[in-house]
């Protein structure tokens, strides 16, 4: 996993720890004001692709998961996460 730039850091790990705990929504609003700056990092496309998939968003998260896969050829969990929700979608 890439590190995000140090002053995200902390707004990104919290926002893991919210949606781990149940809170998409709030994991959403803590990351959204910072997401534009960090939008070409895979980690946080598939972070913010999970959110999305856990609000029901799945148009949005698929989306965030497939600009994550050309990043991170080499790791399975966006392969497995987009085809769950391809999946959810009927696809």
């Amino acid at each position: 996993m890439r590190r995000p730039p140090s002053e995200i850091s902390p707004v990104v790990n919290a926002s893991r720890e919210l949606l781990a705990g149940g809170d998409a929504v709030g994991a959403g609003r803590l990351l959204a004001p910072v997401f534009e700056r960090v939008r070409s990092d895979p980690d946080i496309q598939h972070l913010m692709g999970s959110i999305r998939k856990a609000e029901g968003k799945l148009d949005e998260a698929a989306r965030k998961y497939r600009t994550a896969i050309p990043y991170a050829v080499s790791e399975g969990t966006c392969y497995s996460d987009l085809g769950l929700v391809l999946q959810a979608r009927g696809a």
